[in-house]
């Protein structure tokens, strides 16, 4: 991790990389989630969010949603209440992952609380 964050300040490719520049990656630690609780819920909203593009043979090649769509309020919004972008951000375009068309529709128009200025 520290390698890759580490390359990334040298030869930046996206434009968000320049906030990289002041980063240390030697200041990364790691907890366990029993010293660090709150990263039970880090793991929870990752997985909820993979299981919607999830084509594994394992779940019959059809992603889940569900658990996303549960989630969903919780997630960071703007003053719309627009998730996407906000608490959730994707590095490439919705149109680069190839989801399928309902996942990419729910992720473009899920709502959760606004934010409060």
């Amino acid at each position: 991790m520290r390698r890759y964050i580490g390359k990334i300040k040298d030869n930046p490719m996206h434009s968000d990389a320049k906030y990289l520049r002041v980063f240390n990656p030697f200041a990364i630690t790691t907890r366990s989630k029993e010293e660090e609780p709150l990263l039970k819920y880090a793991d929870l909203a990752a997985y909820a969010v993979y299981q919607c593009a999830n084509k594994t043979p394992k779940n019959f090649s059809i992603p889940e949603p569900r658990y996303f769509v549960e989630l969903s309020k919780r997630f960071g919004a703007d003053e719309a209440g627009t998730i996407l972008g906000n608490g959730l951000k994707t590095i490439h375009t919705l149109e680069q992952l190839n989801l399928d068309s309902d996942i990419e529709g729910l992720f473009r128009s899920i709502k959760a609380a606004p934010m409060r200025k």
